[in-house]
């Protein structure tokens, strides 16, 4: 869950330090409260205040995402487990899960190939838009 950083709103202990762990084992970051920086809040019911300061900035999931995610050890589509449901949560850079990362592009025959350069030697996370 490499860049996710998550707010959790709506859960009580222990349940909420369960969900923050698994997240975090994954690598996701938490935080207490909702800023610029955060992607994800992890919300147990729609209209909480939380929920209600990110409808529109941020994606909002239940915290079956985190469970499932921890559970089948990826990243899953945080679509799936949207509570809100709108259009302006869709984003065509997303990678849908249980589709195949593409493989990297071919080396081009220009100046840059016959140079000995070519984007098959770049890092495959480089430049990585997956926001799920």
């Amino acid at each position: 869950m490499a860049g996710v950083t998550f707010v959790i709103s709506g859960f009580q202990n222990p349940l909420r330090g369960e969900i923050r762990s698994k997240a975090c084992k994954m690598g996701a970051t938490y935080k207490g409260d909702w800023d610029g920086r955060c992607t994800h809040l992890v919300c147990a019911f729609a209209n909480t205040p939380k929920f209600n300061q990110v409808k529109g900035k941020g994606r909002i999931v239940t915290k079956d995402w985190i469970e499932q995610s921890f559970s089948q050890r990826k990243k899953l589509n945080w679509k799936k487990y949207s509570l809100t449901k709108s259009p302006d949560e869709e984003s065509e850079d997303e990678i849908l899960e249980g589709q195949p990362e593409p493989d990297p592009e071919p080396a081009r025959n220009d100046d840059s190939a016959r140079a000995g350069t070519s984007n098959s030697a770049m890092d495959p996370d480089e430049g990585d838009t997956d926001d799920e």
